[in-house]
């Protein structure tokens, strides 16, 4: 049975059920004071051939039966409202569930992040990362085009390493590299993603140093247990907001997955920052 019969089913059992229910009751269960009411509707249903529940079930079967067959459109136009509403319910509950995670996404201060400084930033745009997710990489020139020529636009990184233990080793390294120095981290960030290598440690560690980093204090930062913590963080709030793959892209009140095209996520940033310049 495809999906929209089985709302139909449960729809239209649910009104007979719900009609049936209430015409029985009114049958049964009216206070003394309403007897002369109650016979009289008694004699109207007996007059219709109606004499109890499973009577009454049958007639109002055959009713919606034939509403259904003369008007096929009404049940389209149902199952259409039903989606609607069910689409706002869910579009009020993700920006909710967005606004009360607003700290945890933009306010912790051992995320790395690329382009404008907090003090600095009128806008900030989240991405939840693997860097060995191909759209990822294709994505990345975009990323680096925008912390580059938006002077005001914070870009704040969430690890979010889900295709393997090559990734998590490769987060662990990365957050590792901005804990030891994170004047560097944007370079190190443009290296790893563009790598098409194997990602093992020695691997990505000699690409730290080519970035300028020094290995052996890389080495010693990956085994600070909060590097393991804030990854297991940035999965709790991608899991909250329903966010399963990679890239996906928070700004203001907007969720945005996949590799998408700069001028979308200019546009993006553009209506973020006009509905921020309108509260304030």
């Amino acid at each position: 049975m495809r999906f929209p019969e089985i709302l139909l089913s449960a729809a239209v059992g649910g009104v007979i059920g719900f009609a049936a229910s209430e015409y029985a009751g009114s049958l049964t269960s009216s206070p003394p004071q309403e007897t002369n009411t109650k016979d009289a509707v008694s004699m109207q249903l007996s007059d219709l051939g109606i004499t109890n529940k499973s009577s009454l079930e049958d007639i109002i079967s055959i009713e919606v039966s034939k509403f259904l067959n003369e008007k096929p459109e009404a049940v389209v136009a149902a199952l259409e409202k039903y989606q609607e509403n069910q689409a706002k319910i869910a579009e009020v509950e993700r920006v909710n569930t967005l606004r009360s995670l607003k700290d945890a996404l933009l306010n912790q201060s051992n995320d790395p992040s690329l382009g404008a400084t907090a003090a600095e930033a009128d806008v900030t745009l989240v991405e939840f990362f693997d860097y060995r997710c191909g759209y990822c990489k294709r994505v990345l020139p975009s990323v680096m085009e925008l912390a580059k020529s938006d002077k005001k636009l914070r870009i704040v990184m969430k690890e979010f390493p889900i295709l393997g233990p090559d990734s998590l080793t490769a987060s662990i390294i990365s957050l590792a590299s901005n804990m030891v120095n994170p004047d560097k981290y944007g370079d190190l960030h443009d290296r790893l993603m563009q790598h098409q290598g194997p990602y093992d440690e020695a691997t990505l560690l000699a690409i730290a140093a080519d970035a300028g980093y020094d290995p052996s204090k890389i080495q010693a930062a990956m085994t600070d247990k909060s590097l393991n913590s804030q990854i297991q963080n940035a999965r709790a709030i991608a899991e909250a907001l329903n966010i399963r793959g990679t890239p996906a892209f928070i700004i203001g009140d907007k969720i945005i997955p996949g590799a998408v095209p700069l001028q979308q996520l200019r546009s993006a940033i553009e209506e973020a920052r006009a509905n921020s310049s309108n509260k304030s």
